[in-house]
């Protein structure tokens, strides 16, 4: 992720949305084909509905990937069976409930898909061990769905004689769920598990649509987090697509002051939130229970503010990204609200509010915006973003960290590493972001620099802030910054390459066998 400051970011210019809003912004008509699918191939985990949600791909690992997995490889093509009755077959071959199994990703030619499990099957070694006896049985064709494949193979005239393969994944691992970074929740799991699962074909324009929606999302979102002293990370984003909801919104007759908002909660069933129109909104954090300035439902266009009144004893903690039209604004100066409806004359209330929530006071300066609206038809909800927290990052200063072959190495290192890779421009941003998280003295880092742009001075700055950081230069001129490196001395040792593959050595040994 590039720095941004926060004043640079406008969520609607990154989202591409222009307001008034329209359809083909909130519901393109690319999606259409990815959401008849999904609706096709929904599976028993899917709550009857009329909202389709679309998992997007993200950059780095996601703590549900150390969830036992089952890869198939189906001798049929996608299209020539029904795959919700496959795995029926495929439940009672394993002898477990059909609505224990999630369809994570699917690929055709001969049909492929990842497959997960709900908490109750993967947290239970004994479960686990009955499935691993039981894919035996599986891939002869005596197995239930083998069966069923088959007679679909002959219905279609598919001559493919091959049998079902299956790989096993992570079986072995149930044990990970609980380490310190982790300790993921049976609710965290399940809750996961509906939002990225993906019973879809997904084809390359797609994936690069999807991926395009990914990169905004994530922009949007992490950049406010950048001067947070605490760290998350994005485990998904889902794209809402609801066309029930959708038609409500553009009908509402309040139609000025649109904007992009976002609501922190503690809500996981996010159907019954949709199913009821949003109106759930109102009971899911604390200032929308006692109505601090006035009843309605809450939003800030802060994330970094929503997530730090959301407490929860989960794992995972969950932003809506919405459309909200606010209407008529009357802004609140005072507590003589609290608890009372909306005005008449307005359709929401605004409030300046300290991190803390209560109203801003003379010399404070973090203020964040807090509008309470007055109904559920004046908000559209576009995306789900899972937040899991984390006490580790990596900043990376480079005054061109934009250019040549450096951004290419950033996206490597975010695909593997469940942390954030943050790069700075200048040397105040990376400066500010360790003065605002190391103040947390269990919050771990690791800096990359550049050798030039008064390199030396920048790391005298970083090891005042904190005189263990591990620090590596990463240059061109490799002898030259070793020989006054080497002069400077202290521990640990800065560190000099000019190898890519150093780099990764580096965070590796920076946080030892803690990663993500």
């Amino acid at each position: 992720m590039i720095v941004a400051s926060p004043e640079q970011i406008i969520f609607e210019k990154i989202l591409k949305i222009s307001f008034p809003s329209t359809a083909e912004q909130i519901l393109p008509n690319v999606l259409k084909p990815l959401t008849e699918q999904i609706i096709s191939h929904k599976s028993k985990t899917y709550h009857k509905s009329s909202t389709v949600l679309i998992a997007v791909p993200i950059s780095g690992p996601r703590a549900t990937d150390r969830l036992p997995t089952v890869r198939l490889t189906l001798p049929i093509p996608p299209n020539n069976f029904d795959w919700d009755e496959f795995l029926e077959y495929f439940a009672q071959d394993l002898e477990i409930d059909p609505r224990d199994i999630f369809i994570v990703s699917a690929e055709e030619g001969s049909t492929k898909l990842k497959l997960q499990f709900s908490s109750g099957v993967s947290v239970s070694k004994k479960i686990l061990h009955k499935i691993e006896r039981k894919i035996k049985v599986l891939v002869s064709p005596a197995s239930k769905a083998a069966s069923l494949l088959a007679r679909k193979k002959s219905a279609n005239k598919v001559v493919e004689t091959e049998h079902i393969c299956a790989e096993l994944q992570n079986f072995d691992m149930t044990s990970d769920l609980n380490e310190s970074d982790i300790k993921l929740t049976t609710e965290d799991i399940d809750t996961a598990l509906r939002l990225i699962q993906q019973p879809a074909i997904i084809d390359q324009s797609m994936t690069e649509f999807l991926r395009g929606k990914s990169k905004d999302i994530t922009t949007c979102i992490l950049h406010t987090f950048q001067q947070s002293p605490k760290e998350y990370v994005i485990e998904n984003i889902t794209l809402v697509h609801n066309e029930v909801l959708y038609h409500n919104y553009s009908m509402c007759s309040i139609d000025t002051e649109e904007r992009i908002l976002f609501h922190g909660t503690k809500k996981t069933n996010f159907d019954d939130i949709f199913d009821d129109n949003l109106k759930n909104f109102t009971i899911i954090n604390r200032r929308t229970d006692n109505g601090w300035y006035g009843r309605g439902i809450y939003f800030s266009s802060s994330p970094h503010y929503c997530v730090t009144y959301t407490r929860s004893e989960h794992r995972i903690i969950y932003l809506l990204c919405c459309l909200v039209k606010l209407g008529r604004i009357f802004h609140v100066k005072d507590m003589s609200y609290k608890g009372k409806e909306i005005r008449k004359d307005a359709d929401s209330h605004y409030a300046q509010v300290n991190d803390a929530g209560y109203l801003i006071q003379a010399g404070e300066h973090n203020v964040y915006e807090e509008f309470a609206v007055k109904e559920s038809k004046q908000i559209f909800p576009m995306i789900i973003a899972g937040l899991r927290p984390v006490n580790r990052f990596v900043v990376w200063r480079d005054a061109k960290i934009a250019n040549g072959s450096n951004p290419t190495l950033i996206q490597t290192l975010k695909q593997q590493y469940g942390f954030n890779i943050y790069g700075c421009e200048s040397s105040t941003d990376a400066i500010n972001i360790l003065m605002c998280k190391l103040n947390d003295p269990l919050m771990r880092c690791a800096v990359l620099t550049n050798g030039g742009n008064e390199a030396e001075q920048f790391i005298d700055c970083c090891q005042a802030i904190r005189s263990t950081i591990p620090i590596m230069i990463y240059c061109v001129q490799v002898e030259y910054h070793k020989a006054w490196t080497e002069k400077k001395g202290g521990e640990p040792k800065i560190q000099v390459t000019g190898c890519p593959n150093d780099v990764f050595l580096f965070i590796n040994a920076a946080f030892s066998e803690e990663l993500d």
